[in-house]
């Protein structure tokens, strides 16, 4: 396998699943199924990035160039246009906060901590980052610097070091265990792909708990969520790696990053649309308030994120390998 193309496909599906669920949160509409499972995409996303970094990475351990290189281009992969919407967030919040439902007072301290991954209170008291979604940058950015000191040993050394600080870390980021599922598929695809074809059938089953877990196990239960809806989460990875083809959108793949931030925007600009014409239609509201932030992100993919990542690895020489490409 020398691109990951189904998982490329994954991405731009779960990014628009928790999509989905928050904008089916932002209505009155009954059941919590809706709005709790596709949320399982956050999930997912863990796995993936558990699973991209181990395969990707897994030879080039014992080097402080390579752990450099790759904390280089993570960088390069998730800070612009991260940095461009948060700061956006920041100019709307204080020019324009009649456009968001709820604002809050901007501090230095909140605004570099966000830019920073650094988890810190905002005025209310709630620990999130400016971008709301941003919280999932966190726990990736602390699964980043942990990977990229544990490549600074040989892998002997360094992989244990890497298993056990998110072990470690767990009481203050429940689910960074999902990374580590995602790294246990990475190593049986590499040691023993024969294992995951004779447990096809298993893993299927697993990918099916995810019903069951997502209907009993609210998303907010940190380390329970990350048990009950990982393992599933983590099973998927492994069964869509097998698959011969990717399922299709490719261009979602693409846009799945900018797809999962700029709803910040476009779901609140898309309800209070909605509201401003008269209708009151939720199905439609939310299908409305989907599109566009698919249609956005696509737009943020071509216009933004995909012509700096390309000025940004040129000038480093931040060439990605072929299992790395869009991921």
């Amino acid at each position: 396998m020398n691109r990951i193309e189904p998982l490329h496909s994954l991405r731009g599906a779960a990014a628009i699943g928790v999509v989905f669920a928050h904008a089916y949160g932002a209505t009155d509409l009954p059941f919590e199924f809706p709005r709790h499972a596709p949320q399982i995409g956050v999930d997912i996303f863990f796995a993936i990035s558990g699973f991209v970094m181990m395969f990707a990475h897994r030879e080039q351990f014992g080097s402080k160039a390579n752990a450099a290189s790759f904390l280089r281009k993570r960088a390069i992969r998730i800070v612009p246009l991260y940095w461009l919407l948060t700061l956006l967030a920041v100019a709307l919040g204080i020019f324009a906060p009649f456009l968001f439902r709820n604002t809050a007072a901007f501090t230095p301290e909140w605004v570099i901590g966000s830019l920073l991954f650094i988890p810190v209170s905002s005025p209310d008291g709630f620990t999130v980052p400016v971008l709301g979604v941003g919280w999932t940058l966190n726990y990736e950015a602390i699964f980043y610097v942990i990977f990229a000191a544990g490549m600074l040993a040989p892998i002997r050394y360094g992989l244990p070091f890497v298993v056990a600080a998110l072990i470690v870390i767990v009481p203050s980021y429940p689910m960074s265990v999902e990374f580590l599922f995602g790294m246990a598929v990475a190593w049986t695809v590499q040691s023993r792909p024969e294992m995951l074809r004779a447990y096809r059938p298993a893993l299927m089953l697993l990918v099916l708990c995810a019903i069951p877990a997502t209907l009993f196990v609210p998303p907010e239960d940190g380390f329970v969520r990350a048990i009950a809806w990982g393992i599933p989460a983590a099973a998927l990875v492994a069964l869509i790696v097998t698959a011969k083809r990717a399922f299709g959108g490719s261009v979602l793949g693409d846009a799945s990053y900018a797809i999962y931030l700029v709803q910040v925007f476009t779901l609140p600009a898309a309800f209070k649309l909605f509201r401003g014409l008269g209708l009151d239609n939720p199905f439609a509201a939310i299908a409305f308030a989907v599109a566009l932030t698919i249609a956005a992100g696509i737009v943020l993919w071509y216009a933004f994120e995909k012509p700096a990542l390309h000025l940004l690895r040129s000038a480093t020489g931040s060439r990605l390998s072929p299992a790395q490409t869009h991921l």
